[in-house]
């Protein structure tokens, strides 16, 4: 098998890893929260059960490496479900920001 095939095979197997939390239903559907706290489960249960095997003695390095990329894995799958939450939540009029801002006091005006 060549180097490109290679690489279209494993990348074809992390796309297979990937969908079983892709979510499917309509975001405007009330199904949507059901199939949405399914997947962020399966998710946060997945990086909890990861980050756990971590603390167990006698791991090689060679899995501690593999445990931390499953860490990382559900990290990332996890962002992306909390984005399709905000997005969700923005279309029925809920708006959140993530953005820190500090004020500085010097920069208000308190003579009204």
């Amino acid at each position: 098998m060549d180097k490109k095939s290679s690489l279209e095979l494993q990348w074809l197997e992390e796309m297979s890893k990937l969908d079983s939390f892709v979510i499917k239903t309509p975001l405007n559907k009330q199904e949507f929260w059901a199939e949405w706290q399914e997947k962020y489960s399966k998710a946060r249960m997945g990086r909890i059960a990861s980050v756990r095997m971590l603390r167990k003695k006698g791991l090689n390095s060679e899995q501690i490496k593999q445990i931390k990329e499953k860490v990382n894995f559900y990290d990332n799958i996890l962002d992306y479900l909390n984005e399709f939450r905000g997005i969700a939540l923005n279309l029925r009029g809920f708006f959140f920001t993530t953005d820190n801002f500090e004020i500085d006091d010097e920069d208000i005006d308190l003579d009204f």
